[in-house]
């Protein structure tokens, strides 16, 4: 019975390592997704710019979409434990994402509003509307960043 207990304490002490290695990659991981998706978002704010110009609404209304999904999906990729404390991977997120969570998740829930919003102009074809839709879509991306974002 004490060898069990021994073999059994052994081995938790053995794979801590290699679980933490694990949750410490998934961490990563998470990191390195939400700091793409951030990216492609500003890629697709960039890109817009263009789109008004050439009245393409139909890539508008696509990068308003990606912009939305985005958004929607934002929290799940700021887990608790992926914060600048916590890993060693370089990380612009503030530590009052977590401390305010509520805040944070409304300011991405109107983040997605202002995203489908501007969806809709771009679907009706119209430019004032596009262009009002898409100065409040800055609007919300910004809102974050003065609170949350290092």
């Amino acid at each position: 019975m004490k060898i069990y207990a021994t073999l059994l304490l052994s081995s938790a002490i053995l794979l801590s390592p290699i679980t933490m290695a694990k949750m410490a990659s998934a961490d990563e991981s998470v990191i390195a997704e939400r700091q793409s998706n951030f990216k492609q978002t500003g890629m697709a704010m960039r890109m817009m710019r263009g789109h008004i110009q050439a009245g393409d609404f139909e890539a508008i209304s696509a990068s308003a979409d990606a912009i939305s999904n985005w958004a929607q999906a934002m929290p799940d990729f700021f887990p608790q434990g992926t914060g600048p404390d916590d890993v060693s991977t370089r990380t612009a997120a503030n530590q009052s994402i977590w401390d305010r969570w509520d805040e944070f998740t409304a300011l991405a829930n109107d983040n997605y509003d202002a995203a489908m919003t501007l969806k809709v102009a771009a679907s009706n074809e119209d430019s004032g509307a596009v262009m009002e839709a898409m100065q409040n879509l800055g609007r919300t991306c910004g809102a974050c960043h003065s609170p949350f974002k290092d």
